[in-house]
C-alpha cells in the first residue's frame, strides 16, 4: 500500500486538475469512477481470498460505468456532438474487456485484479484526456 508522508494511505488512482473537463456533471462522475477503481483496486489488495468483496467493488463499478456512460452520450446527443459515434464505440469496447475480465473472475479463471485495475485506470484517464476534454470543449466553445 503506498503512504503519504504524513502517514495516510494514497489512493490508487489520484484525481487532479488536468483531468478536469470543465462540465461539473461529466468531473463529479469522472470522480467516482475513479473512488470505485480504487474502491475495486483495496479490495484486491485487503482481501483478495474475499471473492464477495472482490465481486461487489466489480459489480458496484461495472454499474456506474455503465450509468456514467449513458449520461455523457445523452448530452452528446442533446448538444450533436459529431464524434458521438466513435465515442460510444470506445465505451463500449471498454465495457466489452472489463465484462470478459468480471466473467472469468465470477467463473473462478485466474484473473489478475492488479492487471484489472491497472488497464481501467490508464484507460479512463487516457480517455479523459484524449476523448471528453474534446468533447466538453466543444460545448464550452
Amino acid at each position: 500500500m503506498r503512504v503519504r508522508d504524513e502517514g495516510t494511505p494514497m489512493p490508487y488512482l489520484e484525481w487532479n486538475t488536468e483531468l478536469e473537463t470543465g462540465v461539473a456533471e461529466i468531473d463529479d462522475q469522472h470522480k467516482m469512477l475513479f473512488k470505485l477503481i480504487n474502491d475495486l483496486h483495496s479490495a484486491a489488495e485487503e482481501a483478495p481470498d474475499d471473492a464477495d468483496a472482490v465481486e461487489d467493488a466489480m459489480y458496484t463499478l461495472s454499474d456506474y460505468v455503465a450509468e456514467h456512460f449513458g449520461d455523457e452520450e445523452a448530452l452528446m446527443a442533446e448538444h450533436n456532438y459529431p464524434g458521438l459515434a466513435a465515442h460510444h464505440d470506445m465505451h463500449q469496447r471498454l465495457i466489452a474487456r472489463t465484462l470478459h475480465f468480471m466473467t472469468q473472475f465470477v467463473n473462478g479463471g485466474k484473473v489478475s485484479l492488479a492487471d484489472l485495475t491497472e488497464f481501467l485506470g490508464s484507460w479512463l484517464q487516457g480517455h479523459i484526456v484524449e476523448q471528453d476534454c474534446k468533447f466538453a470543449a466543444t460545448l464550452k466553445g
